[in-house]
């Protein structure tokens, strides 16, 4: 009765083991860390908000910080979703997991119950017995192989019933933490679309507001026309990460994008798709002059004017290298094309794209955003440093 004794504490034992471990805190993740800054951004731009509504409310200010927040908005939701889309895969891992383990350790435990029921009738000692009392050196030798293999079987039984009920109690875990994180960003993601809502809204009265204000216009062709500076060392820096890319040795944290499978873009002048269904153009390449401001101004791209909010599709094969916000142009996309051609789409709002993402010709990038015009879409088209004339190169309508 010992020996039994002995085998149940070992059973007992195996059972308990691993629960009361305790997980090693985790560092954070890229993700944690973009979600943690883009709060920290936002937080700064709820404040520069408020500071101005304190000075001068329905400014022109007021509507460009909104506009600036909705892009954080946009990405932290971005963000969230692929953050709940990975946990999504987490808890089906470790559910498969889980599956797995508990039906190996079943089989172990009829395994080792078996064990338990030879041990019970024969015992160690019988074997023992038996190899003392055999008359020839092969009976005794045949007796010692099976107590030996019966022993070396009880150990790796043990052994592995240990291993399997320890990584079965840290699936449980991991499954549990998973399960916690995914109920925090779904929480996190309404609010944060509760709260893009109120801001589309508060946009939506300010921009009525202003729409008959001269001097809110001034204050957007004059934005727009830093805008162009902006996007030109924009680019400008995007073509030296590229080229440090391409020449350092050593590893850099520049995005390494790979072109390979995209449709060259240079093949395509005169029949480039528009990143728009309809609409026209109010401002085209080169100078122009706005008849209400009597203002001449250089545009880098071409502006079009589209219905309320219309789909703005990527109109080349390529992949996302910048989403930025930029004053005057609001919410910003930069598609990587081959050839080292780069492609602007402007003012965009409802943005579903992030940086590093392959994106095919007539994926769509967001909707087109509202100004003080109405809604427009600004786009451009540059070879290296090289700004191209958009007409030239999109279809004919």
């Amino acid at each position: 009765m010992d020996e039994l004794r002995k085998i149940v504490i070992v059973i007992i034992f195996i059972t308990g083991v691993g629960f009361a471990q305790t997980l090693k805190k985790q560092n954070l993740s890229n993700e944690n860390l973009r979600l943690e800054n883009l709060r920290n951004e936002l937080s700064k731009l709820k404040t520069e908000y408020t500071q101005i509504e304190k000075e001068q409310k329905n400014s022109y200010q007021m509507l460009e910080k909104i506009r600036q927040k909705e892009l954080v908005l946009n990405k932290l939701l971005i963000e969230l979703a692929a953050e709940q889309k990975k946990l999504n895969a987490d808890i089906s891992g470790y559910e498969k997991q889980i599956t797995s383990l508990t039906s190996e350790i079943v089989s172990l435990k009829k395994k080792y119950s078996t064990f338990v029921v030879w041990s019970y009738k024969k015992g160690e000692k019988s074997e023992l017995l038996n190899f003392l009392k055999s008359n020839s050196l092969k009976g005794a030798y045949d007796s010692y192989k099976s107590f030996s293999f019966v022993t070396k079987a009880y150990e790796n039984t043990i052994s592995e019933l240990k291993t399997k009920t320890d990584k079965l109690a840290k699936s449980k875990k991991q499954r549990e933490i998973s399960l916690e994180l995914k109920r925090k960003v779904i929480i996190s993601k309404k609010a944060e679309q509760e709260e893009l809502d109120d801001s589309r809204e508060e946009k939506e009265k300010l921009i009525s507001k202003l729409s008959n204000d001269k001097n809110a216009l001034d204050n957007e062709i004059r934005d727009k026309e830093k805008a162009q500076l902006k996007i030109k060392e924009l680019i400008a820096e995007l073509i030296r990460k590229e080229t440090t890319r391409k020449t350092a040795k050593a590893k850099t944290s520049v995005n390494k994008f790979d072109y390979n499978g995209l449709k060259e873009i240079k093949s395509l002048k005169g029949k480039l798709a528009w990143p728009v269904n309809s609409g026209r153009i109010i401002r085209k390449f080169g100078k122009n002059r706005n008849s209400k401001t009597n203002t001449i101004t250089l545009n880098y791209g071409i502006d079009i004017k589209t219905g309320k909010k219309s789909d703005i599709y990527c109109v080349a094969d390529g992949i996302v290298s910048a989403v930025e916000w930029i004053p005057g142009y609001g919410s910003t996309i930069i598609v990587n094309h081959t050839s080292t051609y780069r492609t602007v789409y402007g003012n965009i709002t409802g943005i579903n794209v992030s940086v590093g993402e392959r994106v095919k010709a007539g994926a769509k990038l967001g909707l087109t955003g509202k100004g003080i015009e109405g809604y427009t879409v600004h786009f451009e088209l540059w070879k290296e440093r090289d700004m191209k004339n958009p007409e030239v190169w999109l279809v004919k309508r």
